[in-house]
């Protein structure tokens, strides 16, 4: 079953790929307000939003390939935390469920901000509750990061009550917020980290950052 489920994902990939160079999100009426637009545009220009899709989900699949090499090696590592004002049952399962589908990743689960390295990338986790604003503004309350970073906004619903609105587009312009983006994910405690639009778009959006992140470090050496 979770052989069937992996295969699925990688043709779920390349179906989205192939929406984005042909231009079907636009062609459909059903289309997310928020899909993905065509790479090339009727002028052709090239759209920058698909290709950094584009861009994310090349750096799925290469994880998603990776995994199915059992030699594969855990090619880097990043913060995972959950600060104490808002970690959970659910959101501990969540981490636990992301090391397992990211296992070229090696995931550092932290709770307590003292706790966090600053030679390390971060991933925070953020449960979202009721309204956006609040439940961001809880779990970055009193935190203090220098470096840009990555909040995974966690929608515990089945697919069918998904936002059909990126949080992106929710979020409302604060200094706070300033050098955060953020990536929503769907989970619940039944079907756990599920397989939907969302959860690939973000697990494509995860891998990219570490890519960067690695290609930084490269740099500086």
């Amino acid at each position: 079953m979770e052989e069937q489920e992996h295969e699925q994902g990688i043709l779920n990939i390349l179906d989205e790929m192939l929406n984005i160079v042909e231009g079907r999100n636009e062609q459909s009426k059903k289309a997310r307000c928020d899909a993905t637009p065509s790479l090339v545009n009727k002028k052709g220009k090239v759209n920058e939003h698909a290709r950094q899709k584009l861009i994310d989900n090349i750096n799925l699949m290469k994880t998603m390939l990776k995994e199915d090499n059992p030699s594969a090696e855990i090619s880097y590592t990043i913060q995972l935390y959950t600060p104490h004002q808002v970690s959970t049952d659910s959101t501990k399962m969540f981490c636990e469920c992301l090391a397992q589908i990211l296992t070229v990743i090696k995931f550092q689960i932290v709770e307590e901000q003292a706790s966090l390295q600053k030679h390390l990338p971060l991933l925070l986790v953020c449960p979202s509750v009721s309204r956006l604003e609040p439940s961001v503004d809880s779990a970055l309350d009193g935190f203090k990061w220098d470096e840009s970073f990555k909040v995974i906004l966690l929608n515990f619903v089945t697919e069918k009550c998904l936002p059909a609105i990126s949080s992106k587009m929710k979020v409302p312009l604060k200094p706070a917020y300033k050098n955060i983006e953020f990536i929503d994910m769907a989970f619940n405690k039944d079907d756990k980290l599920y397989e939907c639009e969302m959860n690939n778009t973000a697990l494509s959006k995860i891998m990219t950052f570490v890519e960067t992140k690695r290609n930084e470090e490269t740099m500086i050496d």
